[in-house]
């Protein structure tokens, strides 16, 4: 099957056209890495296609190792069945459920879209905050109950699931990856600020070594999260963070950096001061937005399009989560007199 393969994919390539193949990944694996007695496809495919219906809006953890096709080159048939009708161009047509990064051939027609608006308030709460939401419409966020305490929440479908981390005084969830990993920073008893990962049940207190402050603000579906800590100088710098290792993300020439929303490539967004910019980092490199340059780049993630404000030095005005302007001092500490702690 791989010899077949290899011919396939050279005839393909020979043509001037990319590669895609579709498997389980039991097959899919021995592309990859070969098995007893043949070695893998080579030429590789350029994207695979992987069935596996395990109901997970994700293109990672899939049996198939990780660094098997990183890069936009994975599709995964998630949810199987034989009645789900959606409408493609004005047909409707009986499809299973897919998660898409990576090269497809998309027919003739448009596929429309309709929005609407929808409230967001934790029962009987002071005040709500949208910070996270995955492919599957979990949000998750932090509000603030009558007494004063911030904490987190997980909102499935209206069902609504607190976040507390363990033994904090407040909590808040920042963001959520489409397997239902959820990243937040919390206060212990002593008043410091730490971040969490709360997956499959189990929380994960994460501090940058020697850190004064950490916080969380993006996860993939890799279950890599960026952010940003304190030194023990109070200086901010953005982080990123995998299976128990931090990277320091520090925008050259610059100080005060802020590393915020992360995609499935690892590319980062986030910001950095003295002056007020944001930075977009692209496969290790840094691209700078100048004040009042509009730019595909926003200092809390990659797909939003923002100004920046004429700010004076280590101050950042932004609109977040339900759109009131929060001031930061240094991008990590924020000015005493607003209520919510983020």
């Amino acid at each position: 099957m791989n010899s077949f393969l290899a011919g396939w994919v050279s005839e393909i390539h020979a043509n001037g056209y990319i590669a895609g193949v579709y498997g389980n990944p039991a097959p899919v694996s021995t592309w990859y890495a070969g098995g007893t007695g043949y070695g893998a496809v080579s030429p590789s495919p350029d994207d695979v296609w992987i069935a596996k219906g395990d109901n997970r809006v994700t293109i990672w953890g899939l049996t198939l190792t990780d660094a098997a096709w990183p890069q936009d080159q994975r599709m995964h048939q998630y949810f199987l069945t034989t009645n789900q009708s959606e409408k493609w161009g004005g047909v409707s047509i009986v499809i299973d459920k897919d998660i898409e990064d990576a090269d497809v051939v998309g027919g003739n027609g448009t596929k429309s879209y309709s929005f609407s608006y929808t409230t967001i308030d934790y029962p009987g709460a002071y005040a709500t905050s949208a910070f996270g939401i995955n492919n599957a419409g979990q949000i998750v966020g932090q509000y603030i109950d009558l007494h004063s305490v911030a904490h987190g929440y997980l909102d499935s479908a209206g069902a609504f699931t607190t976040i507390d981390f363990p033994g904090a005084t407040q909590t808040s969830a920042n963001g959520i990856n489409n397997a239902g990993s959820i990243i937040g920073t919390y206060y212990d008893q002593l008043g410091k600020y730490h971040g969490f990962l709360y997956r499959a049940g189990s929380y994960t207190s994460l501090d940058y070594p020697n850190a004064i402050d950490t916080q969380p603000n993006g996860i993939n579906d890799d279950n890599q999260i960026s952010g940003v800590y304190r030194d023990a100088a109070t200086n901010p710098h953005g982080f990123q963070y995998q299976a128990g290792s931090f990277i320091s993300i520090d925008c050259p020439g610059n100080t005060f950096t802020g590393a915020n929303g992360i995609n499935g490539d690892a590319q980062i967004g986030g910001g950095v001061a003295i002056p007020i910019r944001r930075f977009c980092m692209l496969a290790g490199h840094f691209r700078i937005a100048r004040t009042g340059e509009r730019s595909a780049t926003h200092p809390w993630g990659l797909t939003a399009s923002i100004t920046t404000s004429k700010c004076g030095a280590r101050e950042l005005f932004l609109a977040r989560g339900h759109h009131r302007p929060y001031r930061y001092t240094g991008l990590g500490q924020q000015h005493r007199h607003k209520r919510d702690f983020r």
